[in-house]
């Protein structure tokens, strides 16, 4: 799990690394995904071949940041997030690429937003 630290610089988006954090990490033998997520409302992770849900994230900290702990998995594997946004439907991103976003009335939003 992430330390209340690194939620912290990444909120404020002063984190020195956050690659070094978000994504898939491995931390003493475990695997742990971390995402940062403003808005979003609920976070699954799916195994990217089987296209079946793994885990689901949980908000840390009351923070924009989501994360879980993989305690099944011991390998790195290819993943989507699927989010839960505020009046969308359910959308999976592929890890690693920015989420599609559109800018309007100065609030950034998932481009489906329309």
């Amino acid at each position: 799990m992430l330390h209340a630290e690194d939620i912290a610089a990444l909120m404020g988006a002063r984190h020195p690394d956050p690659c070094a954090v978000l994504g898939m990490q491995e931390r003493d033998g475990q695997l742990w995904v971390h995402a940062l997520l403003p808005e979003a409302l609920g976070v699954d992770l799916l195994d990217r071949t089987t296209g079946r849900s793994v885990a689901g994230l949980q908000r840390l900290a009351g923070s924009e940041v989501f994360g879980v702990r993989l305690a099944r998995r011991r390998r790195r594997f290819d993943y989507l997030l699927r989010v839960q946004w505020p009046g969308l439907p359910d959308q999976a991103h592929p890890a690693g690429r920015p989420l599609p976003v559109r800018h309007r009335a100065g609030r950034a939003r998932p481009l489906a937003a329309g």
